[in-house]
């Protein structure tokens, strides 16, 4: 299998896991999109939209959004979430494939998805389907929220842990390519398709707990991963994750902030442009 196919292997199994525990969609996305296109959006292609939270979040605004997911099991889920929504639809597709005509979209959106594409065609790809003065939004947040100093520190742990399994486990490496989302905006820039791009910072808080926390780790395509194909290698690490989370926010309810990161690039405004 490519890249492309790996990385959609990867979130085989556990769509409901991540729609579950993932943020939804900030509003300042949909306002950054209005203020740089100069009015609402009216068609949006969300790549890579996993179980939709993302979808459905823009269609509040635009008359036209569609989803393209490659994996089966995350696209199911985006279709029932959308089902009795008109303006949504649900298609497989890559990045690089989506599907869509020239000059489509008023934004192309990757809602923590980017990192799993292959960059160059990608861009090229959003840079094709966009229209003039079109929006490529990349948005990332930040994995482990703000929420207590304790339980960050063994969400920490655990991901470092995850981290190493990915490069040296005999079950995982090798199953998935990741590319660097330090790189999202240099790699916007050097394109050649985007003339105007900068990184935007923000803040989104929802509610939260130990469930929430506990839930956020276990929708980890890394955790998941090792549950399916090394459950020895990973569970005993989930054990002590899981109590020192409880230990330290207990039952009482928890506000979470998520840290996101956004990077945009704008088409030129006239079509010869390139």
């Amino acid at each position: 299998m490519n890249s492309r196919q790996l990385n959609a292997a990867r979130f085989l199994g556990f769509a409901d896991a991540y729609d579950k525990a993932r943020p939804a969609c900030p509003p300042q996305i949909l306002e950054i999109a209005r203020v740089y296109r100069g009015f609402p959006p009216r068609t949006v292609a969300d790549v890579g939209c996993g179980t939709g939270l993302s979808t459905l979040a823009w269609a509040e605004a635009a008359r036209e959004v569609v989803g393209i997911e490659p994996s089966p099991d995350m696209r199911a889920a985006a279709e029932r979430a959308a089902a009795g929504c008109p303006s949504v639809r649900i298609q497989p597709g890559y990045g690089d494939d989506t599907g869509l005509p020239d000059g489509w979209a008023d934004v192309v959106a990757c809602s923590q998805s980017f990192h799993w594409m292959e960059p160059a065609s990608t861009l090229k790809e959003a840079a094709r389907i966009l229209q003039p003065g079109g929006l490529f939004m990349a948005y990332d947040y930040d994995t482990i929220p703000l929420c207590n100093r304790r339980a960050e520190t063994a969400y920490q742990v655990l991901l470092a842990y995850i981290r190493r399994m990915e490069d040296t486990h005999p079950a995982v490496r090798g199953t998935f390519r990741r590319w660097d989302k330090d790189r999202h905006l240099s790699r916007i820039r050097d394109s050649g398709w985007f003339p105007f791009s900068r990184e935007l910072v923000f803040a989104h808080t929802e509610d939260g707990s130990a469930d929430r926390l506990l839930a956020l780790a276990l929708s980890q395509g890394g955790v998941q991963a090792l549950i399916r194909t090394a459950p020895q290698a990973v569970l005993p690490q989930l054990e002590a994750f899981e109590k020192a989370v409880r230990a330290a926010l207990g039952d009482r309810p928890c506000p979470m902030t998520f840290s996101y990161r956004l990077r945009l690039g704008i088409r030129p405004d006239t079509a010869a442009a390139t």
